[in-house]
């Protein structure tokens, strides 16, 4: 009997203690910044849009740091997208009677929406600036390329296009989910 009773008092006590540690890491987390909690590194084959266009753009893997998230390998502060965001509707080029403007046809799968547009307007003439904002600076990355430390792009980083103002900004991490 009394072997019993000690059998439920640990129990008892492991099962308390169990509930304790996860109060006491739920209360770290709630003390946490949430933004540090969620960031997705940026991979080849993100994808990025920009705030004035209707048209995304894949990112593709330039540099040759060669680090991998799962199977993808991580982008870095040096790869940029390459291409346009079809038309520019940003006001001051939008706006600007001097600007040819052109109809094109985004297909489904470069929209945005997911679905196919005629848009209307001056072309996008994308020119970015030279740093990404708001990258990984607590974790660099080696490229054996140029010999030095790169930070890491997230779905939280940016890029500012200096000829319409936009941002350039990513929709989708690229990362894949494996089984």
């Amino acid at each position: 009997m009394k072997e019993a009773q000690d059998n439920k008092r640990m129990e008892y006590s492991d099962h308390n203690e169990e509930d304790m540690r996860i109060e006491k890491m739920m209360r770290e987390i709630e003390g946490m910044d949430q933004s540090k909690i969620y960031k997705e590194f940026l991979v080849d084959g993100a994808l990025v849009a920009c705030q004035y266009g209707k048209k995304v753009i894949k990112l593709k893997k330039g540099s040759s740091s060669f680090t991998y998230v799962g199977c993808d390998e991580v982008l870095t502060d040096k790869d940029r997208p390459t291409g346009t965001c079809g038309v520019c509707h940003a006001p001051q080029i939008f706006g600007n009677p001097g600007l040819e403007k052109k109809q094109k046809v985004i297909p489904a799968n470069e929209s945005i929406s997911g679905k196919q547009i005629s848009d209307y307007g001056p072309e996008c003439m994308m020119e970015l600036s030279q740093v990404w904002q708001g990258t990984e600076k607590e974790i660099l990355v080696w490229d054996r390329g140029d010999q030095t430390y790169h930070s890491i792009p997230t779905n939280e980083s940016f890029l500012v296009c200096k000829y319409g103002g936009g941002c350039i900004y990513p929709i989708d991490s690229g990362q894949k989910i494996e089984n």
